[in-house]
């Protein structure tokens, strides 16, 4: 009757009981996935950690996210995948191997996998992260996009605004393009939006403004992801410079 507690529930609710007890981390080490690996939609993604405490564990965590910025016209839908596991532990050492079924509809990209255990006290060990691929077979090939402008190393004056275009292809279909602006060293998106694109070759352009207070005198780098259907991308980076 009684369902999996969430890490941070579980966390909240022993770490009153046993405050003072036990403040000692577990240990976490996770020995799959490796970093870069590859995983076919339709397929498993094996997950094993090993886990240790100085008194007793509780519980891991694994929680699996598309790690791209996130609908297309083949044979069915794509989207990015996401889940979160979490399996009970025993005594002081325990090892988990927790298999990820990858559905066939998975969006090809990249994702994270973050791993993290905790004690029978509420003490969270150190998380651990992974970035594997995953790869579509019905759709292997990614996009090709062409930036027509601005050019590598455009300059323009500060609160001009500026014209992105260019066309993309894919084999099978296309899906759209995400752009972004950001000051150059930051994540800071001072212009960010989406254009749709359909078929299997197509043409786009839109203006970015640089008014506004957030923007100043120096560097940008503008961002470019072309997604298909199956979501395999092609990216560009472009540098703008205001003056």
């Amino acid at each position: 009757m009684k369902k999996i507690l969430l890490l941070s529930s579980l966390a909240g609710l022993l770490l009153t009981a046993c405050k003072g007890r036990d403040k000692s981390k577990p240990e976490l080490i996770l020995t799959a996935p490796s970093d870069s690996m590859e995983v076919l939609a339709g397929g498993t993604l094996e997950v094993t950690a090993q886990v240790s405490d100085d008194q007793e564990l509780a519980q891991v965590k694994v929680d699996i996210h598309n790690a791209y910025d996130g609908h297309g016209h083949v044979k069915i839908s794509y989207a990015p995948f996401s889940t979160i596991r979490v399996e009970n532990l025993a005594g002081t050492e325990d090892q988990k191997t927790i298999s990820i079924a990858i559905p066939d509809t998975a969006g090809a990209g990249p994702y994270h996998c973050l791993v993290q255990a905790v004690d029978a006290a509420g003490n969270l060990s150190e998380f651990q992260l992974r970035t594997f691929i995953i790869r579509n077979p019905d759709d292997e090939i990614a996009p090709a996009l062409n930036v027509t402008a601005p050019a590598e190393g455009f300059t323009t004056a500060l609160g001009s605004t500026f014209t992105v275009s260019g066309d993309a292809s894919d084999n099978a279909a296309l899906q759209k393009l995400d752009y972004s602006v950001t000051r150059a060293g930051s994540d800071n998106k001072l212009s960010q939006g989406t254009e749709t694109l359909t078929g299997t070759a197509g043409s786009f352009s839109f203006d970015i403004a640089t008014d506004g207070t957030a923007w100043t005198k120096g560097a940008y780098t503008l961002r470019l992801v072309l997604y298909d259907a199956v979501y395999n991308v092609d990216v560009k980076v472009i540098t703008i410079n205001l003056n």
